[in-house]
């Protein structure tokens, strides 16, 4: 692993998990560029695949925001919503094939 300091390489001694619970916010880009087309389907697949394991893998010990965006904000789960509301959506968002906007503008 690298890290850079102003553009200079700095040393790494050490790194430990944070165990302490965190607001976290999945930020997930639903515009027609993420599957207008059957090879960028796979984008938005990929997307949300992530997603759902990132709230998996965080929502034990962490509170979790959800929001969708294509050229503006669409759709959010805030905090007070509570985990199993960004749940249900992901859920949801999973099952409809059309959730990704088709907004691409042909000129």
């Amino acid at each position: 692993m690298e890290a850079r300091v102003h553009g200079k390489p700095v040393r790494i001694v050490s790194l430990e998990p944070d165990p302490r619970p965190h607001r976290l916010v999945l930020v997930l880009d639903i515009s027609g560029s993420m599957g207008s087309s059957e090879d960028e389907r796979a984008l938005w697949n990929l997307e949300l695949s992530l997603a759902r394991y990132f709230f998996d893998a965080n929502r034990q010990r962490s509170q979790i925001a959800l929001l969708f965006f294509n050229d503006q904000v669409n759709d959010v789960i805030d905090f007070s919503q509570g985990n199993s509301a960004v749940g249900v959506k992901l859920n949801q968002v999973a099952e409809d094939q059309k959730y990704v906007k088709t907004d691409v503008v042909t000129k």
